[in-house]
This record gives structure tokens, C-alpha cells and sequence, in this order.
């Protein structure tokens, strides 16, 4: 009977709560009532937030395929052309033009011409060489340094002024030093006689043009660096040279 008496009250106090539960869902509650209530649990509780992970490297491994390396060879650009005047050069149109090299007779210098001459630039530098073909020997020392300068200076910086554009003429004599034809480094251009033996032993003395072959060359250069190299002997290709050397005149330099 105590058994039955209690599990009676017990379900009676349980509908009792349920009826004030339903009460207070349905009258609601206010904050007074609700102050000291502690909130109620969900039935689903809040997703928590999601933690970053890291993403995971694949290994590297060397590389299955190799690339073509390219021909990196270095290219060489042409060389530039830059667009230069003419070289320095004679008048075409003049047959006369040129350079002429003469030996007075009885004189011992030497008289250059220059006829005609064209340069479009600058003339930069002049320079003389004097060669004895006949001796084979380089004999420029016999013009003396102080006319060699003066013959550069005169000529140097001439050419493309008004009165030098269509061509120019020039005019110069070199006086020599006497020593080298004294010891006969050079034979002088001269009408000399000239000892001659028949086929029957009769001697006789004619007089005929002799001496060395004396070629002077003139080289001109440019303010652009072109050159112009010409050469002229003293004798004409109109005069017949006799040659004396080694028999009636002592060989070159008097050795």
C-alpha cells in the first residue's frame, strides 16, 4: 500500500510540473522571473568553427623531361658604313692631272707638282719618301727636315675650301743635302759623256742623259682616313736613261 501511495504522488506531482511548464510557455516569462533561471540546454548544440589545416606539399622530384637548352651564340652586327665623301684622287676629266716629279739639270733639288688634286675632306697628313731604284736604297734623308715640315704645313688643312672644291694645283721644290750625291748615294740627273768602244776598237765620248733612278712617292691622308699614295720618277717616260753604274761610275755610295 505505501508502494502504490507513493508512486501515485510521484505521478501526480509530475503532471503538476507539467501543467506549470506549459503555463509558463504559454502566459511567458518575464526578466524578473527569469533572472535566477539558468538557460536552458539546446537540443542541437552550435556547429563549432572549422580549424585551417595546412596543406600538404607534394615531394619535388627531379625533373622527368629536360627542355632543349637554346643557342645562346652571340650575334656579330655588321660594321657600320658610315656614308664617306670621296677619297682624295686627281681630276678625272683632266688628262693633265696628276703628280709630276722633276730634277732641274745642273741643280741638285728636286721640284714636285701636284695638279688638279681633289679632296672632299681635309687634308690631315702629307708625307714624302724618297726611294734610288737604281741603287735600291731609301734615301728620303737627302731632303733636308726643315723643307719636308714646310712642304706638310702648307699642304696640311687644304681641300675642301671654295677655291680648293673643284681641285687645286700646287707647286714645291726641295733642296737636298749635298753629302749624298758628293759620295754618290745619288747620281744626279746630268747630260754626261758618255764613254762608248766600237766593234772595232775605236773609243768615242757621247754625250747622253744618265744618272739614278730617283722615284719620289706622295702619300696624302684624309681627315676620314682615306689615303692617296701616287709616285713619279724624275725621268719622263718621254727620256732615254743611259745607265753608268758599275762601269765608268763607282757603285752606290762609292763602296
Amino acid at each position: 500500500m505505501r508502494q502504490l501511495s507513493s508512486l501515485a504522488l510521484c505521478r501526480g506531482g509530475l503532471s503538476l510540473l507539467a501543467s506549470c511548464a506549459s503555463l509558463v510557455l504559454v502566459s511567458g516569462c518575464s526578466s524578473e522571473t527569469t533572472s535566477g533561471v539558468p538557460p536552458l540546454l539546446s537540443s542541437s548544440p552550435a556547429t563549432p568553427p572549422a580549424v585551417a589545416i595546412a596543406p600538404t606539399l607534394a615531394p619535388v622530384g627531379p625533373p622527368t623531361t629536360l627542355r632543349p637548352v637554346p643557342d645562346f651564340a652571340p650575334v656579330t652586327p655588321p660594321p657600320v658604313q658610315p656614308n664617306l665623301p670621296d677619297p682624295p684622287q686627281f681630276d678625272p676629266t683632266n688628262d693633265n692631272s696628276g703628280f709630276r716629279v722633276n730634277q732641274e739639270f745642273a741643280s741638285l733639288s728636286y721640284k714636285v707638282d701636284i695638279i688638279d688634286l681633289i679632296v672632299r675632306g681635309v687634308i690631315a697628313d702629307v708625307d714624302i719618301q724618297v726611294l734610288n731604284i737604281t741603287c735600291g736604297t731609301d734615301v728620303t734623308d737627302v731632303i733636308l727636315p726643315t723643307a719636308l715640315e714646310q712642304f706638310k704645313n702648307l699642304l696640311t688643312g687644304r681641300g675642301n675650301t671654295f677655291t680648293d672644291v673643284g681641285g687645286f694645283n700646287f707647286s714645291f721644290t726641295f733642296p737636298t743635302d749635298p753629302r749624298f750625291f758628293r759620295d754618290l748615294r745619288i747620281l744626279s740627273k746630268s747630260i754626261r759623256g758618255v764613254r762608248k768602244v766600237d766593234a772595232q776598237g775605236q773609243v768615242t765620248i757621247e754625250n747622253e742623259l744618265t744618272g739614278d733612278d730617283i722615284v719620289i712617292i706622295l702619300t696624302i691622308r684624309d681627315s676620314f682616313g682615306q689615303v692617296l699614295r701616287v709616285d713619279d720618277s724624275i725621268f719622263s717616260g718621254e727620256e732615254s736613261r743611259t745607265e753608268i753604274r758599275g762601269s765608268q761610275v763607282p757603285a752606290c755610295g762609292n763602296l
